[in-house]
């Protein structure tokens, strides 16, 4: 049995059909009878043409006579002597052939099942990376120090270590007291950072020692009361000729200057930054270990200092690249 493609087909059994003066409309004639030349003509004076498997006939009704308007395809199937069924395909004015049952029925219901399978897994697919992008979380961390941190790059690091989930931010400040700047990323009602590291810069000792120790306590509760993770840094050391170079550049600013004293003050801090990060359980980007010459030394290397003594190269702002990417990974983000 013949099926039609479309739900607006109309299979007539033992006649034919017509499409009358109303475009779309389809009327069934009774039983046509056989006329000279093959054509079948019906009660109502219609002619309907004998029509071939192998073509396709679209049938207008003009002035009650049938006319070709296209050849495609069309079915006729002959089922008994005694009765012959038509199927013919009409929609609007139009004729549409119809699958016979087999093997291209089959086929074509074959691929229409694969592309709807392959449709829906792509669906799936882009909705399960969609979900996965939006809940990803993003941990936004702001080092808050000066020369040296700022000739970092901080934030170009996750780029750099081929990392993602960060979105890292540097804030300068060009002395020890950091408390305004770290107060206005605490305040922040947007992009409020999950942790803040807290840096000091070498240029800054010596100093007063316990007005020193008593800032970063105080910076430390501040974070913790904003739900914000608190990081500690140790302090980058300074070349062991850093007194001397120190002194010659001073000089020809006209200014007399030896800074013996700044590597001692350095080591000092950076022992009781450690401390109290062990003691407080808070996490430690410890600088000095880096960049350091040895255990035993604990002066800047010399091949990792730029001619200052001081500020840092950058064959050693990779080695920091190194150790920050496990820091941050270790930091106890609290929101």
């Amino acid at each position: 049995m013949e099926r039609a493609v479309f739900p607006t087909i109309a299979a007539l059994r033992g006649g034919v059909q017509q499409i009358n003066g109303r475009r779309g409309a389809v009327c069934p004639l009774k039983p046509a009878r056989e006329a000279p030349g093959g054509a079948r003509t019906s009660p109502a004076g219609g002619v309907t043409i004998g029509l071939h498997s192998e073509s396709c006939r679209c049938i207008l009704l003009h002035n009650k006579e049938l006319s070709i308007i296209s050849a495609r395809r069309a079915i006729r199937e002959t089922r008994t002597p005694r009765g012959r069924a038509q199927t013919d395909a009409t929609c609007g004015g139009a004729c549409m052939g119809s699958f016979r049952e087999g093997p291209i029925w089959i086929v074509v219901v074959f691929f229409g099942i694969v592309i709807a399978c392959a449709c829906a897994l792509v669906d799936s697919a882009g909705g399960q990376a969609m979900t996965g992008s939006e809940t990803k979380t993003v941990r936004r961390v702001a080092l808050v120090g000066a020369s040296v941190g700022g000739a970092w790059d901080f934030p170009g690091l996750p780029a750099r270590a081929g990392v993602s989930g960060y979105e890292l931010e540097y804030v300068a400040r060009y002395r020890f007291d950091k408390s305004e700047e770290i107060a206005a990323l605490l305040a922040r009602e947007e992009r409020r950072p999950d942790a803040v590291i807290i840096k000091e810069c070498a240029a800054f000792f010596p100093g007063d020692t316990e007005k020193h120790r008593n800032l970063v306590r105080r910076w430390v509760a501040e974070c913790r009361a904003a739900g914000v993770a608190p990081v500690l840094a140790t302090v980058v050391p300074v070349t062991r000729t850093y007194p001397l170079r120190m002194f010659v550049l001073e000089l020809l600013h006209g200014r007399l200057r030896f800074p013996k004293e700044t590597q001692r003050a350095i080591l000092a801090y950076n022992d009781w930054i450690r401390e109290y990060a062990r003691t407080e359980g808070l996490p430690l980007l410890d600088l000095e270990t880096a960049v350091r010459s040895s255990d035993a030394n604990r002066h800047l290397k010399e091949s990792y200092a730029r001619k200052d003594g001081l500020h840092l190269n950058a064959k050693a702002y990779r080695e920091l690249d190194r150790i920050a990417v496990p820091a941050l990974e270790r930091i106890p983000y609290q929101r």
